[in-house]
């Protein structure tokens, strides 16, 4: 499996958006998100050791050799903004529920207060 991270780090997410409409209760799909990335953080960590101890990663895509198909190169610049981005979502997204339903709400207010007075 860890011969498959590289690949694994992009479709992971992209699976997981799609399938958090199927939980039902918005308690469920901050849990999923939290845990989907916290484990693009772990396999960006595992990129980058791997990157460090061998080399540049180098995932042909489909099975298909460049320059016909697709080539996923990560490098040790690649693996270290990866982890950077990943690490900072992870960090912020568990934070940023409460203040963004508080936005929300406050947004709402203020726009339908405006427009009553306006009236």
């Amino acid at each position: 499996m860890i011969e498959h991270l590289a690949a694994l780090q992009v479709a992971i997410p992209l699976i997981a958006a799609p399938a958090s409409i199927l939980l039902r209760r918005p308690s469920w799909k901050r849990l999923f998100a939290v845990v989907v990335t916290w484990s693009c953080f772990a396999m960006s960590l595992g990129l980058l050791v791997q990157v460090v101890e061998s080399g540049t990663i180098s995932y042909a895509l489909g099975g298909w050799a460049a320059p016909w198909g697709i080539e996923y190169r990560v490098d040790l610049l690649n693996g270290f903004v990866l982890m950077l981005i990943s690490g900072i979502a992870s960090v912020i997204l568990p934070i940023g529920y409460g203040t963004v339903g508080d936005e929300a709400e406050g947004g709402r207010e203020s726009r339908n207060q405006h427009q009553h007075e306006t009236v």
